[in-house]
């Protein structure tokens, strides 16, 4: 017959072993690691933390030094490179003024001088920039940061403007007259020439013939006056342009003087701003 009690099944394995807390000293000794691991992790980060900032102390201590000697070198080349760079446009226009008549092309000359000085202050300029934006990569290796600080400074200010008036000649008092008697007296003594061949020598020409020593040593005497005029002009318009090319220079060199100044201050800040709070 079958038995009317009811059957009561347990799980396979079960019994009064399975749910047995851990023991004490192994809780203690799990808390104990994992304290222990904790203090280590902190103790790792407090340590790199004191790694980084020496880093960056020392490397602030640095960059006085190095930002200093960076700017000198850059202030020498940019000196030099104005120099060199105004030597060259000045002998260029002094080389066309030796071409030309400052008096009827000295509209033309004052268009290519202006052009010319202008362009070369510009490149100037970006050569100089170009400097400083090397030098800001430098210094971000230096400080161990992956975007340098930008330099983008404004355009040049210095324009060039050069007064056509300085070409104009200050003439000599009697300059008009002591040139006609120039002309005069050569033309004379043209006719002088053709005088002595043929009333003291004898020498049978006729009488047109004579107007052509006049007219040879006459003319000779107005092509010189015209060329020692030019010359003039020349000489004069050399100093003036000496004098305009020398005050441009003078106040190129002022600006880049204090670009340099600006970028030195800017880039100093930007790089103290970014690296103090790593300190």
């Amino acid at each position: 017959m079958l038995s009317t009690q009811p059957t009561i099944i347990t799980p396979y394995g079960a019994g009064p072993s399975a749910c047995r807390p851990l023991p004490r000293r192994e809780i203690a000794r799990e808390v104990a690691r994992r304290d222990a691991a904790q203090r280590g992790t902190q103790q790792a980060a407090r340590a790199q933390h004191a790694r980084r900032v020496e880093f960056y102390r020392e490397r602030a201590s640095q960059w006085d030094g190095l930002r200093g000697a960076a700017f000198g070198a850059i202030s020498s080349r940019a000196v030099y490179d104005l120099r060199a760079r105004i030597q060259t446009v000045s002998q260029q226009a002094q080389d066309q003024l030796e071409d030309i008549d400052p008096a009827r092309r000295g509209g033309e000359f004052k268009a290519w001088l202006d052009a010319r000085l202008v362009h070369e202050l510009h490149a100037h300029q970006g050569s100089t920039v170009a400097a400083v934006r090397e030098f800001s990569s430098r210094a971000a290796r230096h400080f161990a940061l992956e975007v340098p600080v930008a330099c983008e400074p404004a355009r040049p200010r210095t324009g060039s403007d050069f007064d056509t008036a300085r070409l104009q000649v200050h003439r000599k008092k009697n300059s008009n007259l002591s040139t006609a008697v120039n002309i005069a007296t050569r033309a004379y003594m043209g006719f002088m020439i053709f005088f002595v061949l043929t009333t003291v020598m004898a020498v049978a020409l006729p009488g047109w013939l004579g107007a052509l020593p006049v007219l040879l040593l006459g003319g000779v005497a107005l092509y010189e006056e015209h060329r020692k005029r030019v010359e003039q002009r020349q000489y004069q318009a050399a100093e003036a342009v000496a004098g305009h090319i020398g005050e441009f220079a003078d106040r190129a060199a002022s600006e880049m003087e204090e670009l340099l100044r600006g970028l030195d201050l800017s880039i100093d800040t930007a790089y103290r701003t970014r690296v103090e709070p790593l300190m």
